[in-house]
Order: C-alpha cells, then structure tokens, then sequence
C-alpha cells in the first residue's frame, strides 16, 4: 500500500513539473517571438527537452525556452 502511495506521489510530482515546464516555455517563447502561435508544448523522452510547434513548425527547446532549435 505504502510503495503505491509513493508512486502515486512521484507520478504527480513529475506532471505537476511538466505544466510548470510548460507554462515557462510559452511565456519565455512568447516574448522571444511576439506574434508566433505557440499551438503545442511536449515534454520529449529526454530530460529537459521540449517539443513545440511554433507557427506549425517543429522546435525544440530546453526547459527554460534558453535554446531553441
């Protein structure tokens, strides 16, 4: 019971960063590229890098909206 609790636990942690993640990366995307629909914002398998879909073309960013290419 207890090791399902845990894991409960870690598991919301982990999305609860992803939508913080997330919302960091379009406010840092939207005032880099003023005008630019931002329509989609992923998290990849690898740590620390995002999927985004800028003006329907496909970026990649770090968590911070740092890097994008």
């Amino acid at each position: 019971m207890r090791l399902t609790q845990l894991a409960l636990t870690a598991s919301l942690l982990i999305a609860a960063g992803a939508q913080a993640n997330e919302a960091v990366i379009r406010k840092a995307l939207s005032k880099q590229f003023p005008g630019a629909q931002l329509s989609s914002v992923k998290p990849t398998p690898y740590s620390g890098l995002f999927e985004v879909y800028l003006d329907d073309q496909l970026v990649y960013v770090d968590a911070k909206a740092q890097y994008v290419f």
